[in-house]
């Protein structure tokens, strides 16, 4: 990730019918401490010691673009309609129409 740091999240809803995409920049977290505050303590109980601290990694995603499936809402027929808004380099959002 550190080399390669575009990264997309996909979800999809349980129907089928919905589905959401977020894309950015993933920024690798080193901080054990950001991590331990993540972590819930009561977890600890359930992994060998040091566990979290060895095994897990916190990645933060600064999103920039945002694509949207959702039936009934985007365009038909479902898959080839969506709604995708992008964030310029102002930070500014901006909606990108579905040709």
């Amino acid at each position: 990730m550190r080399e390669a740091d575009r990264v997309t999240l996909a979800y999809q809803h349980d129907s089928g019918d919905a589905y959401i995409a977020l894309c950015g920049r993933a920024i690798l977290v080193d901080d054990v401490a950001e991590l331990r505050s993540l972590w819930p303590s009561t977890m600890d109980d359930r992994f060998p010691p040091g566990f979290a601290d060895e095994h897990m990694m916190v990645v933060r995603v600064e999103v920039d673009r945002i694509e949207v499936h959702i039936r009934g809402l985007t365009r038909e027929p479902f898959g080839h309609g969506r709604t995708l808004i992008e964030r310029a380099t102002t930070s500014a959002w901006r909606f990108i129409p579905d040709y």
